[in-house]
């Protein structure tokens, strides 16, 4: 029991090891990208975390999911603090670069651009005082919706002075408990929940291209950019119990039901439902990649031609279908325990020594 334990706790610490960098990286400047990976790492957490209390051996060790709650929290807030600043630094290396490349749109003389504006501003022209309307960046308009975030959080309060001193206090409006919790489920810009989280399950599951999900949607790529950094934002341990049910029935939306049918995502689920040994293999090497820090997301793909949201979401629907088969349930445990091994072995081999080799005491 320990060892497993132990091991669950182990594959949680590496998973946040190796996606954190990354995701505080993409925080802010490629929102797709990021809530891609944003998305596939909590799912593989959360995972990770029932697993503790509901697994194929019957263990329950509810002091050890408290503590990879909190685990998961502060993982949260550093993403969302480390986000935040690298996206402030962002902000102001494109402010140097544009600041004295905007011309009046009357004379074309410089305009004097002494600041970030976070809001439409009018700028006289210093030539001839043509009054010239200056709409903040999508970075900009970005960062204002995530330090309105950071600011929910009470951890953060060192950071957010500083960027309410940058964009003026006068941009800060508080909001009673209530009125929090009541919007939180709001469409935004007519984008609901549901909609929001079938446009993701689109374009990391299916490879359904952005555009053509928005199509198929019928939304224009400025208003779901925006709403998706809302809806981002909103996703907290309270929603995304709601997130990945909507996740697991995304595929019966009523707009994208009828254009994903032989997607490959919904041929490689169907793959390993068939043959669930292959799926308990395939994570077995997913991990071992993990454990080594390599890509896995093309390591999964050149090899098996899969994703790794093929191998959560088959997974997910075998255990939840089969959980009762402990005869089966037994077999896959000892069938993953020796491919573990094997793939271990593996890149060790590959790589020059097992992963501990690396760590000093």
């Amino acid at each position: 029991m320990k060892t497993f334990l132990e091991k669950i706790e182990t594959q949680f610490d590496e998973l946040i090891a190796v996606s954190e960098l990354d995701l505080c990286r993409l925080y802010g400047a490629d929102n797709d990208a990021y809530l891609s990976l944003f998305h596939s790492v909590q799912h593989q957490l959360v995972e990770l975390m029932k697993k503790t209390y509901e697994n194929e051996h019957g263990y329950k060790d509810y002091n050890l999911y408290n503590k990879l709650c909190e685990k998961h929290t502060v993982f949260l807030e550093r993403i969302e603090t480390n986000g935040v600043e690298q996206q402030y630094h962002d902000l102001l290396a494109e402010f140097e670069t544009v600041k004295n490349t905007l011309k009046c749109t009357q004379c074309g003389s410089l305009l004097n651009i002494d600041k970030i504006y976070f809001i439409p501003t009018y700028i006289d022209c210093p030539t001839c005082y043509t009054q010239n309307t200056l709409n903040p960046s999508q970075a900009a308009r970005n960062f204002v919706i995530n330090v309105h975030q950071l600011s929910r959080n009470s951890n953060c309060d060192a950071a957010l002075t500083k960027y309410k001193a940058l964009l003026g206090d006068e941009m800060f409006v508080e909001e009673t408990e209530s009125s929090e919790s009541d919007s939180m489920l709001t469409p935004v810009h007519g984008i609901s929940f549901y909609d929001y989280v079938a446009v993701i399950k689109m374009i990391t599951a299916h490879r359904m291209p952005l555009e053509e999900a928005l199509r198929v949607l019928g939304v224009e790529e400025p208003v779901w950019a925006e709403a998706a950094t809302i809806w981002g934002q909103r996703i907290t341990q309270d929603t995304y119990k709601l997130y990945t049910e909507y996740m697991e029935k995304a595929d019966a939306h009523p707009k994208f039901a009828n254009t994903i049918a032989g997607s490959p995502h919904s041929r490689n689920v169907a793959k390993f439902l068939d043959d669930p040994y292959l799926l308990f293999e395939v994570h077995s090497a997913y991990v071992a990649v993990l454990s080594y820090g390599l890509d896995y997301n093309k390591f999964l793909s050149e090899t098996f031609g899969v994703t790794l949201f093929d191998i959560t979401m088959a997974y997910a629907q075998f255990v939840s279908a089969n959980k009762d088969n402990m005869d089966l349930m037994t077999k896959l445990s000892n069938h993953s325990a020796k491919t573990d091994e094997k793939y271990q072995a593996k890149f060790a081999a590959a790589l020059g020594g097992d992963i501990a080799d690396s760590i000093s005491a």
